[in-house]
């Protein structure tokens, strides 16, 4: 009977995992404004009820004006790919002003901040990994 079980078993299995693990296309990402409308969130790949990623791609903006306080991700590690530059990104205490086409890795744990003083705005690919920090952009107006 074992052996007539398994085969089902596993076809059950198997097919399970292909529903949660489907492909995600985005054609319209959800967006977020923050209060003071100085950073904006675009969330391309994130988690929702008919989808569970391991990771979160998002878009970002960074206004003049806009600060981004000394925070830690305990549990992800966070990549930065800078499309449009401007301001500084303080990693560990070391300050690095921000240019078009550099990319930041801030593995967990590690203190970090943002504060854009100059006068171009900053566009940015945001990863988290594993996925999770990225849930403080609910807190926003929907944009």
């Amino acid at each position: 009977m074992f052996r007539f079980i398994l085969p089902f078993f596993l076809l059950a299995c198997a097919s399970q995992n292909r529903v949660q693990n489907q492909p995600m296309v985005v054609d319209k990402a959800t967006g977020y404004i923050s209060p003071n409308q100085l950073l904006e969130a675009d969330m391309l790949i994130h988690n929702k009820k008919d989808f569970k990623a391991e990771v979160y791609v998002g878009r970002g903006v960074l206004k003049p004006g806009a600060v981004v306080p000394q925070h830690i991700h305990a549990e992800s590690d966070e990549i930065l790919v800078f499309s449009q530059g401007g301001g500084e990104l303080i990693v560990d205490g070391k300050v690095h002003k921000v240019r078009k086409d550099e990319t930041y890795f801030i593995p967990r744990g590690t203190q970090h901040s943002y504060s854009n003083r100059s006068k171009f705005t900053a566009r940015f690919i945001q990863i988290y990994n594993p996925a999770g920090p990225e849930k403080k952009f609910l807190e926003w107006a929907p944009k």
